[in-house]
């Protein structure tokens, strides 16, 4: 998430505050398709904010959380052995 955050293709413009329990991050894409600004939404959560919604530039949308983490393979075989 970090890397994303540095090497994105859109510029944070500002953050306002729309009332005490609510706020707007906004920002400019720089290229078209950007990539997205879930790392955006991913920084908020994990901050322990709860996004509601996002637009990021072809409309406002209900946002859906990750439902789904990666996980790494439970695999029996130990890692340094490559072949079966």
């Amino acid at each position: 998430m970090i890397e994303t955050l540095l090497t994105n293709e859109w510029v944070i413009v500002g953050i306002r505050r729309l009332s005490a329990a609510e706020a707007v991050i906004e920002f400019d894409p720089q290229a078209y398709p950007f990539g997205g600004a879930n790392c955006l939404a991913a920084l908020a959560e994990a901050f322990g904010h709860r996004v509601i919604e996002r637009n990021d530039g072809t409309g406002v949308e209900p946002y859906e959380p990750v439902k789904e983490y990666w996980q790494p393979s439970k695999s029996k075989r130990p890692w340094w052995k490559l072949w079966r």
